[in-house]
């Protein structure tokens, strides 16, 4: 203990000896808890003053400085750059792509999809043959069929039916009007 912290010590000392003997006289039992009381508060008024303080070594004073580098400097940047980025998000709400004109589209879509829905799969699952011949219905029934192993019988069967495609130049000009005129009535 240095010289203050005895003296603080013992100037403790004195100011219970002294409140000790300034108490009223009192029963014998109530005085030994008197003196018992003065010893404990003496004992932690000794402790107290013969507690070192806690050093800070300058290995925590680094961290201090590199946190507070981080929050002062880098978080008032990091606050700038989110509140620009604030304000483009809120540019972009506003007049870029309106979140209630997107909402409206999007209400429009699904009530349409509704709407039509039922229509549409009626159309999709219709059942047509326009062939009256069993070679072009048997055509038709691969054209139908919506399975792309199917693809390659097209040809086989495309050929069957209406003979093979006329090499460039083999038909006439007349020819190939007249073919066109076919294939656009067929």
């Amino acid at each position: 203990m240095n010289d203050d912290q005895k003296t603080a010590t013992a100037t403790s000392l004195d100011e219970v000896s002294t409140i000790v003997e300034t108490a009223p006289e009192q029963t014998p039992s109530s005085h030994s808890r008197w003196k018992k009381r003065g010893a404990v508060i003496l004992l932690m008024a000794g402790m107290s003053a013969a507690v070192p303080t806690l050093a800070h070594g300058q290995f925590l004073s680094v961290f201090d400085s590199i946190f507070s580098s981080i929050q002062d400097d880098m978080g008032a940047s990091l606050k700038t750059i989110n509140q620009i980025s604030q304000q483009v998000q809120q540019l972009y709400e506003t007049t870029v792509w309106p979140l209630a004109a997107l909402n409206q589209a999007r209400g429009f879509v699904s009530n349409s999809i509704d709407n039509f829905r039922s229509s549409m799969n009626q159309a999709f699952n219709t059942q047509f043959s326009s062939a009256t011949i069993a070679g072009p219905q048997q055509f038709e029934t691969l054209l139908h069929s919506r399975q792309s192993l199917q693809i390659p019988a097209l040809q086989t069967s495309f050929t069957l039916n209406y003979g093979t495609v006329p090499q460039m130049g083999a038909a006439s000009p007349q020819d190939r009007v007249l073919m066109d005129m076919d294939d656009a009535l067929g």
